[in-house]
């Protein structure tokens, strides 16, 4: 697998070793490693008739589907630069991401009028895509273009909670030399079977299912979104005997929250990450389903970078950090904290991103003087080498001077009542303490009092860390995986 200059040839690889076995099962529909691996050919032929060049921008805004997927590997065999967008982003925000990458063609599944070089993917009553890329390779030939690994392969843009995203340029040797790592801790296998419900445009089920899945020869399930089928979730788990599935926070308490029987113990793992879970919903998950669900950490400038397992499972954990790391906590930006103490995370190695798109000055700010990548991730590192997660840097209330950590109030908030879904607190200026500190709750269609919610959080807290303010709202607004989008709170 070290060979392999990028991910595109580990699909030729398994097109080869294993052409039969079942890669993609969509819908009724199910795809071997040889088709797929035609189907990339094909649409890189069909990029060429388009007249799109090698290094040009190519953005897709699509559901989950065997579409998306083949669009976004025919990019990297094409050396094309690959800009998977949010499925649930308005026809606006598209165009507008479009215009600022200067991107040479959109392909989306709707209908979209003001932009020139558009392709419309799903036609009803049309000639499938697949149909009609597979009429520019009538001869099934392979496609092959000279790719420098250390181009940038991938312009993703960040989920943005806290700031306006960001666009991040992750290359060709990044991708692999993730993968390499995650099987080398024995992740999945070549037996496993990944679910996916998760928005395939977001970098969690990118690199925890999709390429982990080509990368071990294995098959992965493809589903539009978990909303959708909530209700069936168990049956389709024993349907296609799936053994590993990739969540987050919100997917979780759900879960928790459908009345089912079928509770019988099954060989499956569950991954969750792009935000953190609550520790206690984290085991009452682990107790109800009979099963493990692992903290796994991660950003989109560094891939997945931490692993749990069975030896860390502990309040806050994200376990140990894949070999491919070298990871610091940093008291300041170039002073290292002591173990135990909580500070930023610095991340080091040969998965990291390549930069900010078209921001040299964000890029060389994001680094400190020894190299290492500060991800804005307050964490912690303990005698073992293991680490955990605190919240983020820049959600730090700063009150008459006290740093205070909003995870910490939200924790507390959701220990008054079961009535409280979710809690997010946010700092709001404040001419005198500079800061004053602002709860938002949703609630599970019930009522609760706010006076003695106030009297509850002074008694936990105290009167400087308690919430000034409570406000209960129908809504959070978030992101395509669930994470509130605090800016937006703000």
């Amino acid at each position: 697998m070290k060979n392999f200059n990028n991910i595109s040839d580990v699909l030729k690889f398994w097109g080869t070793k294993k052409p039969n076995k079942i890669f993609i099962i969509d819908g009724k529909k199910k795809y071997s490693f040889s088709e797929i691996n035609h189907f990339v050919n094909s649409c890189c032929f069909f990029f060429e008739s388009l007249g799109l060049k090698e290094r040009d921008i190519v953005s897709f805004n699509l559901k989950n589907s065997i579409e998306f997927v083949i669009i976004y590997f025919a990019c990297i065999r094409s050396n094309i630069v690959a800009n998977p967008l949010p499925h649930t982003i308005s026809e606006t925000e598209t165009l507008e991401k479009v215009k600022f990458l200067k991107s040479k063609y959109l392909f989306s599944d709707r209908k979209i009028k003001k932009k020139k070089n558009f392709f419309l993917v799903e036609k009803k009553n049309k000639t499938s895509f697949i149909d009609i890329i597979l009429k520019s390779n009538l001869n099934k030939n392979n496609y092959f273009t000279k790719i420098n690994n250390k181009n940038t392969a991938v312009l993703y843009y960040s989920s943005g909670t806290t700031n306006n995203p960001k666009i991040i340029e992750y290359s060709y040797r990044s991708m692999i030399n993730l993968q390499i790592a995650m099987s080398r801790i024995k992740f999945t296998g070549p037996n496993t079977t990944h679910l996916c419900i998760l928005p395939m445009g977001h970098t969690s089920v990118l690199r925890y299912s999709i390429k982990q899945s080509l990368f071990m020869g294995s098959t992965f399930v493809i589903l539009n979104n978990f909303w959708e089928i909530k209700n069936k979730f168990w049956n389709i788990i024993d349907k296609y005997n799936i053994n590993y599935v990739q969540l987050v926070p919100s997917i979780v308490t759900s879960l928790i929250s459908i009345k089912t029987k079928n509770l019988k113990k099954r060989k499956i793992k569950f991954g969750c990450g792009s935000d953190k879970i609550d520790f206690k919903v984290k085991k009452f998950f682990e107790k109800k389903f009979k099963t493990k669900l692992l903290n796994l950490y991660g950003l989109s400038e560094i891939g997945a970078s931490h692993f749990q397992n069975k030896d860390n499972d502990k309040e806050n954990s994200i376990g140990t950090p894949l070999d491919i790391y070298k990871c610091k906590i940093f008291k300041k930006k170039n002073k290292i904290a002591q173990k135990n103490k909580i500070g930023e995370l610095g991340v080091k190695g040969t998965a990291l991103f390549n930069g900010y798109y078209k921001n040299k000055i964000l890029t060389k700010q994001s680094f400190n003087k020894f190299g290492y990548f500060l991800t804005g991730d307050l964490c912690s590192k303990d005698e073992n080498n293991n680490f955990f997660y605190h919240g983020r840097k820049k959600d730090l209330i700063i009150k008459g001077g006290v740093n205070i950590n909003p995870n910490e109030i939200d924790e507390v908030v959701k220990e008054y009542s079961p009535v409280i879904e979710r809690s997010a607190t946010i700092g709001i200026d404040d001419e005198f303490l500079g800061q004053k500190i602002k709860t938002f709750l949703k609630l599970k269609n019930k009522k609760i009092s706010i006076n003695l919610l106030h009297k509850y959080l002074a008694k936990k807290l105290g009167h400087l860390k308690k919430p000034d303010e409570v406000v209960i709202v129908k809504k959070f607004p978030t992101t395509s995986t669930g994470k509130v989008i605090k800016r937006f709170l703000k």
